[in-house]
């Protein structure tokens, strides 16, 4: 109003006058009510479901499918997650175990290409040790596991270290700083 552009409503007829700037605050106050009411509503559905175990949407990780609601292990993908795994926890870099999937064909969930990011993920995803978290909670068997724990967590060693000194593998001489400094 203070631009002097009126909002006309279809919907509700507000008119003009002094009477008409009650009725439209009490109309939006009315539509902001019912939002957030709808809100509280969306959120308690969504509790309620993840509570019944059952899958309530989102991304779903590589190497799952949904099925009846539920997350569980796609015999197709999941066999890559498990190889992206071991590779990593065997010391190979990411961008060798992209280029061996790509040689043999293997396409991102949606079908597209594998990129660097495709993967980087799934490597701190626990869904994939069975540990489906949603909204930041834990949900007991939401998940299967597609790997094993030990694996995991030496993965999360081997990330924790690379993504400090992300160069640290490309040195062909050992620095007595290296993985200590940090260029500012």
């Amino acid at each position: 109003k203070q631009y002097g552009i009126r909002v006309i409503s279809a919907m509700e007829n507000v008119g003009e006058g002094d009477e008409a700037v009650l009725l439209e605050a009490l109309l939006e106050a009315s539509a902001e009510y019912f939002s957030l009411d709808l809100k509280k509503k969306i959120e308690r559905g969504q509790r309620e479901t993840i509570a019944k175990g059952r899958y309530c949407g989102g991304s779903i990780p590589y190497g799952y499918k949904i099925v009846d609601a539920k997350i569980v292990i796609d015999e197709k993908t999941a066999p890559v997650i498990r190889y992206v795994f071991e590779q990593y926890a065997a010391g190979v870099h990411m961008k060798e175990i992209i280029d061996e999937l790509k040689k043999r064909g293997v396409r991102g969930s949606k079908g597209g290409e594998l990129s660097y990011n495709t993967f980087t993920r799934a490597l701190t995803n626990p869904t994939y040790i069975g540990q489906y978290t949603y909204k930041g909670q834990l949900v007991p068997d939401m998940a299967e596991p597609v790997i094993d724990e030990e694996t995991f967590e030496k993965v999360q060693m081997l990330v924790k270290a690379r993504s400090r000194a992300p160069a640290a593998g490309k040195a062909t001489v050992e620095y007595m700083l290296q993985g200590k400094a940090y260029c500012g």
